[in-house]
């Protein structure tokens, strides 16, 4: 009679371990010599060799901040209510990829040449990543929410961005 038990949880095992050796080669490759940025106590990341924190703004309900890097800089908000990057739709360019981030859905925005309404960064190739659901709120029935808004300075080092944004993981 055990022995269908046993079959039960080694089945289980079995996808559990399939599931995150999935995870795992969904990530792209780390170069060796990133670091790990720790962004204002929300989350970490790694990013290329160079790159740094800048801290912009921290309160009760929200914090703000960012990394520069060689050729990149990201801006991010998480708060009760960010902006859900909509704007970036009106591009030519755009496009929209779901991933899974820590354990969280996430869209990952591209685009070029955004209007600065939309991106007042310094770089003309935009990636942005939006979280709904980064960390439940514990004053109100609802979630904080991630927004991050980067550029790059060539289109290639888009996908540097994209990359660190992969390796987020919450520490809330």
């Amino acid at each position: 009679m055990r022995l269908p038990h046993l079959s039960i949880i080694a089945a289980g095992a079995l996808t559990l371990t399939t599931h995150d050796a999935f995870s795992a080669s969904a990530l792209p490759q780390i170069p060796p010599d990133w670091v790990t940025i720790n962004a204002g106590g929300i989350f970490t990341l790694k990013a290329p060799l160079g790159s740094v924190f800048v801290h912009e703004q921290y309160e009760l309900n929200n914090a703000r901040g960012g990394v520069r890097g060689p050729g990149f800089e990201m801006h991010y908000l998480y708060a009760l209510e960010t902006d859900n990057l909509n704007c970036t739709k009106d591009s030519k360019t755009y496009a929209v990829e779901k991933l899974d981030v820590d354990g969280h859905a996430v869209s990952i925005m591209t685009a070029r040449d955004l209007d600065k309404s939309c991106s007042d960064a310094d770089y003309a190739n935009f990636v942005g990543l939006f979280d709904a659901t980064a960390a439940p709120s514990y004053t109100r029935p609802r979630f904080y929410s991630l927004t991050i808004w980067g550029s790059a300075a060539q289109p290639q080092y888009s996908s540097t961005l994209k990359t660190m944004y992969q390796t987020i993981h919450f520490l809330r």
